[in-house]
């Protein structure tokens, strides 16, 4: 069994059960501005894409769809982690996702792929529960379509948009650094820094909101803190790599803190090996 487990076997459950799986599933329109329109124009082949990188959650989207006779004959949609993981296929995610937004990726992967062979037109429309992934879905069949209409077959990379997040352990003094770092397809748009304590999963105290620390961290280093967060996040922003992150005077235990913990959110943005993906489902 190749690394991606199951995969082979599920693709033609995909396409032929898609009838099935998809009558028990609720649709509704499909927003986003993208006109409605049959497809066609296609060279026969064998088209992929995916993200250049990982989710927040750490999986990787992916379409491949094959063209028989200038129409979609098959499609195979679903996410993959660095591990070579399938989420259609991890019990415990399908579960929590089934009982949070009565849908999960065993259903409504294959029923958008099956959508598109059925209907050969897009965008297909949006599965109630799982409207990012549908999005996502119509983004890269979008993306491979217009690479079978003029027959090329290199690997679609579509951008990844996403906020990462990482945390350290309390302190001496029970301060738990968090961090939020946000790309917006290539670039970091937003840094968000903050040394907090927790009572279990409440947040009870935040420095950047705590006055009297704030008034006793000046005293007591000759700087702001709010200016010392908006310095790091600034130059984050600037130099988009963590090493490029100056130590501030007066700060440098939390200039290093902030940091490890950027570097940590920043590890979580993992390249897709797309190759692997494609070796699998061969």
């Amino acid at each position: 069994m190749n690394k991606f487990g199951l995969l082979k076997r599920r693709t033609a459950v995909r396409v032929l059960g898609i009838v099935v799986v998809a009558a028990t599933l609720a649709f509704v329109a499909c927003g986003g501005g993208t006109e409605t329109g049959a497809i066609s124009g296609l060279q026969d082949g064998t088209y992929f894409g995916t993200s250049e990188f990982t989710d927040a959650n750490g999986w990787a989207p992916f379409l491949q769809i094959q063209v028989e006779g200038g129409r979609i004959a098959e499609a195979v949609f679903d996410y993959a982690n660095p591990a070579g993981a399938l989420k259609s296929q991890d019990a415990s995610y399908n579960q929590r996702m089934k009982a949070a937004s009565g849908s999960s990726p065993e259903e409504f992967s294959p029923a958008l792929a099956g959508a598109l062979v059925e209907t050969q037109r897009l965008p297909v429309e949006t599965i109630t529960g799982a409207t990012s992934s549908s999005r996502w879905f119509n983004q890269l069949a979008e993306a491979v379509v217009e690479r079978a209409r003029a027959g090329d077959r290199r690997v679609t990379l579509l951008p990844m948009s996403a906020t990462y997040r990482a945390e350290d352990e309390a302190d001496e003094r029970g301060w738990i650094g968090t961090i939020t770092v946000t790309y917006e397809r290539q670039t970091i748009t937003d840094v968000r820094y903050d040394e907090v304590q927790r009572e279990g999963n409440t947040v009870t105290d935040r420095k950047s909101e705590n006055e009297g620390y704030i008034a006793a961290w000046k005293a007591a280093n000759g700087v702001d803190l709010d200016e010392v967060l908006h310095r790091l996040a600034e130059q984050l922003m600037a130099e988009g790599r963590p090493a490029g992150v100056d130590l501030i005077s007066g700060a440098t235990s939390m200039s290093r803190r902030f940091r490890v913990l950027a570097q940590q959110a920043i590890d979580r943005r993992v390249p897709v090996d797309f190759q692997a993906i494609q070796q699998a489902i061969r």
